[in-house]
């Protein structure tokens, strides 16, 4: 491991840390923890207290999870310092903080004030224009990035050395012969990310949600654009490297889009909480209508008395399936049909 690979895992697991920190606040209307709670009990003592509890559990492992990367980095090396610092650093706080989040909905749910057993629920017929936010150029312009990078690739093909740097992950890469699916593999790849992303944008026209939940599908799509530009300016600088070599990726303008672009994918959401774009026009204080014993953990909702497929989470941003439903096993089976058959295809440029 080098000091890029430091300074990007303490980033990557700090940034983590963070926005495991901030999700309660993303709590629906009424509901605080997952659990249906009277109004104004949030800001109440017990409120502030079960908050802090959960802001001690999501802080103490972060700081066990920072403090571990140093000592790792100088006693190992290779493939195990990068798996301890980009693979179980990262998760540390993450299951801190799920940890964190299922104790304090146990003492929410003594408050919950829920009596409802069924959810009640409207299917509003949105347009794409709706929910999709910004102008179509902000769509088209991350392909157009990564197909000029593709383009000074091909009309630079001869420049090319044989034996080319190819960034396999960051920040660690390896040399490969010059042909044109090494050569051109990650651009492709990152296109078909970004093709994927873009296909789940229209899955909001799907969901039953409460009147005014229109402007949170937008703010989470708007999320889900910011996204797709930081992966293309990545794919499409990091591809260069194969012409410009491994000093591009390590330098430092690559220092800046490959460390900037994500930690501005981590703060976005912070920024559009604090700025309010997720706050919910309408009835925002009957909560989501759906029953807190159908929330399993609080995370996962199972209710067949709900004709929903997709229903809106109660912890941190975005929508969840109801498991009930046997059209969310098919959709969740094509994912990870659709993950493994990428993996595989990328395994084998």
């Amino acid at each position: 491991m080098t000091l890029f690979d430091l300074l990007l895992a303490y980033l990557l697991t700090l940034g983590i840390g963070a926005l495991m920190l901030f999700t309660p606040a993303l709590s629906r209307g009424s509901t605080f923890f997952a659990v249906t709670v009277p109004e104004g009990f949030a800001s109440s003592e017990i409120g502030r207290s079960i908050r802090r509890r959960y802001q001690a559990l999501t802080i103490m492992p972060t700081l066990l999870a920072l403090a571990a990367i140093a000592p790792v980095y100088w006693i190992s090396s290779g493939e195990t310092a990068a798996a301890v610092a980009y693979g179980v650093a990262p998760l540390v706080p993450v299951i801190g903080a799920l940890a964190g989040f299922v104790h304090c909905r146990g003492v929410a749910m003594r408050f919950s004030r829920d009596a409802s057993s069924t959810r009640q629920v409207s299917l509003r017929r949105d347009s794409l224009a709706d929910i999709v936010p910004g102008p179509w150029w902000l769509h088209v312009a991350p392909y157009l990035l990564l197909a000029a990078a593709a383009a000074w690739l091909a009309l630079n093909w001869r420049s090319i050395p044989d034996s080319a740097f190819i960034v396999s992950h960051l920040p660690d890469g390896k040399t490969a012969p010059r042909e044109v699916f090494t050569i051109f593999g990650l651009p492709l790849v990152m296109a078909g990310t970004l093709a994927l992303s873009h296909a789940i944008m229209p899955l909001g026209l799907l969901i039953r949600r409460l009147p005014g939940h229109r402007q949170r599908v937008r703010s989470i799509n708007a999320f889900l654009l910011g996204v797709i530009w930081s992966m293309a300016i990545m794919g499409a600088y990091d591809s260069l490297a194969v012409l410009y070599g491994e000093r591009w990726i390590t330098g430092p303008v690559g220092l800046f889009v490959n460390i900037g672009a994500p930690v501005a994918v981590m703060l976005l959401p912070i920024w559009m909480l604090l700025t309010g774009r997720f706050e919910q026009v309408g009835e925002p204080q009957q909560g989501d209508r759906s029953p807190d014993r159908a929330w399993k953990l609080g995370l996962f909702y199972f209710n067949p008395d709900d004709p929903a497929l997709f229903v809106e989470k109660r912890f941190g941003v975005g929508y969840t399936v109801n498991f009930a439903r046997p059209g969310a096993w098919v959709f969740i089976g094509g994912i990870l049909i659709g993950t493994a058959a990428l993996v595989v295809w990328v395994g084998s440029i």
